[in-house]
């Protein structure tokens, strides 16, 4: 493959195992000292690690090669080698815009230097490129609350333009000992940051868990919540229902036992549930108590559901036995007919 080609087919993007940096060295050791190909290749792929033992100097000491492959292993790598772009911001300033496009990518940020984390210039200026980083700031940065709370604010403004998928995972993992914690007291503040990245609920402070507004807002924007909820709630209908809006019923898993046989409940999660995030029925068994699956006025409830295939929570031969074998039959059809016509 001629030179020309094979940047060309690097820009892509596409995944080729040929061109991949694992075979790079081995298919095309020609080009391994050839900046243009190698800039290209770390456009490519973070993974460009891998090659780090073939890499001449003169590559090493290439910074548009450098700038495109930070990740983990990579900086890493600058480290080991005493790399003189190791400390350079505008490496990681390059990373964060970079990161901007598709910036739920967390991984890698909090192994930037600690020197860059803790430097509250670099701090402020990241913020507004990509302020998800304010949740790996250094301690000393966190001296300065001013500056952590426009993060904050700048990290709600990116999050509220986003779609409700994507503000699940909106918030990185946040660690037990990370300073960010010491912030997320503030009840206004902690508020806006549910409504629009919910997974920040597990990490806000205990004294915020206790807060039943902030409980129902946060179960209700992401139902995974609900396992974080403070003990107090445990026993709380509400909290537990509040939950299914989300359109899941993952919640089952976590409740409290006197739950399991709760008429309004279980109805309330099946007739709520979305189709395609429906437990299936065997595993639902597992969650309740199956006496309720005996009740005939509870097994007519979850036959005339709104969730099509809520049928399948019912055993066919109980039902036969209550008198709504035809119901379970027309339910069973109108399913196969809703699934038929999405293929036509």
């Amino acid at each position: 493959m001629n030179k020309k080609d094979l940047i060309q087919k690097l820009q892509k993007n596409e995944y080729d195992e040929y061109i991949a940096p694992e075979n790079f060295n081995i298919n095309f050791p020609e080009y391994l000292d050839d900046t243009k190909v190698m800039r290209a290749l770390g456009k490519r792929s973070g993974e460009s690690y891998i090659l780090t033992n073939k890499l001449s100097e003169r590559i090493l000491n290439d910074y548009n090669f450098i700038r495109e492959v930070v990740t983990y292993e990579n900086i890493k790598f600058l480290k080991k080698i005493k790399s003189k772009y190791y400390l350079d911001e505008n490496i990681y300033f390059h990373d964060l815009k970079k990161r901007n496009n598709e910036w739920l990518s967390h991984y890698g940020i909090e192994h930037y230097p600690q020197k860059i984390l803790n430097d509250k210039k670099f701090i402020k200026k990241a913020v507004e490129i990509n302020p998800v980083i304010i949740f790996f700031a250094g301690k000393s940065v966190f001296n300065d609350k001013k500056l952590i709370n426009i993060g904050l604010q700048h990290f709600i403004k990116k999050t509220k333009k986003m779609s409700k998928v994507h503000r699940l995972s909106a918030c990185p993992d946040i660690k037990r000992n990370s300073p960010i914690r010491s912030f997320l007291n503030e009840r206004d503040l902690v508020r806006d940051l549910i409504m629009y990245s919910p997974s920040i609920f597990k990490s806000i402070s205990t004294e915020l868990k206790k807060d039943k507004e902030l409980t129902l807002l946060a179960v209700k924007k992401d139902d995974s919540n609900y396992m974080h909820i403070h003990r107090k709630f445990k026993l709380d209908k509400e909290i537990l229902i509040a939950s299914f809006e989300t359109g899941t019923m993952y919640s089952l898993e976590y409740m409290d036992d006197s739950f399991r046989s709760d008429p309004e409940v279980i109805f309330t999660a099946i007739n709520q549930c979305n189709r395609n995030s429906a437990f299936d029925s065997e595993f639902m068994t597992e969650l309740i108590d199956t006496e309720l699956l005996k009740n005939k006025e509870f097994v007519l409830k979850v036959l005339n559901s709104k969730l099509s295939n809520a049928y399948q929570y019912i055993d066919f031969d109980a039902a036969s036995g209550m008198g709504y074998r035809d119901l379970w039959l027309q339910r069973q059809s109108e399913e196969y007919e809703r699934l038929t016509s999405t293929f036509h």
